[in-house]
């Protein structure tokens, strides 16, 4: 599975543009299209991976979460831990991820939030198994990577297609 941005890329050498700020008669993406096109996740018996920028988190929130993915499960993957100082408390960063998530009401599990670098792979295998466990769970659900804009989504992507492991 792969955005449709990157599919197009791929298998096509070209993305819509639609999808493209300032190529079309459509400039932006509205609020309204862009919760059109995300619609189906709430309605479907799904996963949900959620990919945030650990250095704009709460700019890079899609503050209607709860709304998108419906009763589905959130695994929250913050990206660019690789820019961290290695002797920062991994454990005290996903505390503060924790207790924002729920001071913002999105309420995800503490063992679902997981620190990873889409670029080096860094904890990314963890958030492979776990979505991969969840799929199962729910009879070989389909996955959704969501995310603002330049948030690593198709870094993600690409990571999982090259077969990239830590």
């Amino acid at each position: 599975v792969i955005c449709q941005r990157c599919y197009k890329l791929m298998h096509y050498g070209q993305v819509d543009n639609e999808l493209r700020p300032g190529w079309s008669d459509n400039a932006f993406l509205t609020p309204k299209r862009f919760q059109d096109l995300l619609s189906p996740i709430r309605t479907e018996r799904c996963v949900v991976v959620y990919l945030t920028d650990l250095f704009d988190f709460s700019g890079s929130l899609l503050w209607n979460l709860n709304r998108i993915v419906g009763d589905n499960p959130v695994m929250l993957a913050v990206n660019k831990v690789d820019l961290l100082p290695k002797d920062l408390s991994r454990d005290r960063v996903i505390t503060w991820i924790h207790n924002e998530t729920k001071r913002l009401g999105f309420g995800i599990p503490r063992k679902h939030i997981s620190l990873v670098s889409c670029k080096t792979g860094a904890g990314v295998d963890r958030v492979v198994r776990d979505m991969r466990y969840f799929a199962r769970e729910r009879g070989n659900a389909d996955i959704y990577v969501i995310g603002s804009a330049n948030v690593g989504k198709s870094t993600f992507i690409n990571y999982l297609l090259q077969g990239g492991r830590e």
